[in-house]
C-alpha cells in the first residue's frame, strides 16, 4: 500500500519531466514534505514498493505504458534537432535494455584470448 506522500511524490516526479529547470529527487521530496534526512537520501522513498506501486497506478491512469513511451520517443528520434535525437536514442536504448551494466570490452578481450589457446 502506498502512503499519501509516496503518491504525491509520484505525481510531482512525473510533473517534473519535461518542464523547465529539472528538480532533483531531493527537491521533489522536500516539496512533498519529507524530512531533511530523507531528502538527502532519496532512495529511502524511490526504492520502495509503495512508491513503485503509486508510480505504476499513475502511469496506468494516464495511459502511459511502455509502448506509448517508445512511440513518442521514436517520433522525437526522427526530429531534425540533433540534441533531441541523441536524447531519444539514449532513452530508447535504455528502455530496451541495450545498455548492459557491468560489462566491458575487457571481458570480450579475455574471451577472445581463450579462443586463441
Amino acid at each position: 500500500m502506498s502512503t499519501i506522500k509516496q503518491k504525491q511524490t509520484a505525481v510531482k516526479t512525473l510533473e517534473n519531466i519535461g518542464k523547465g529547470p529539472k528538480k532533483t529527487k531531493g527537491e521533489i521530496l522536500r516539496e512533498v514534505g519529507y524530512s531533511e534526512a530523507v531528502t538527502k537520501n532519496p532512495k529511502l522513498v524511490y526504492d520502495t514498493k509503495g512508491y513503485d506501486k503509486a508510480e505504476s497506478k499513475l502511469l496506468k491512469k494516464l495511459n502511459i505504458d511502455f509502448n506509448s513511451r517508445l512511440e513518442k520517443l521514436a517520433s522525437i528520434f526522427h526530429d531534425s534537432d540533433k540534441r533531441s535525437t541523441l536524447g531519444a536514442n539514449k532513452e530508447i536504448t535504455s528502455m530496451l535494455g541495450e545498455y548492459k551494466q557491468g560489462s566491458s570490452k575487457i571481458v570480450g578481450l579475455f574471451e577472445t584470448l581463450k579462443d586463441l589457446e
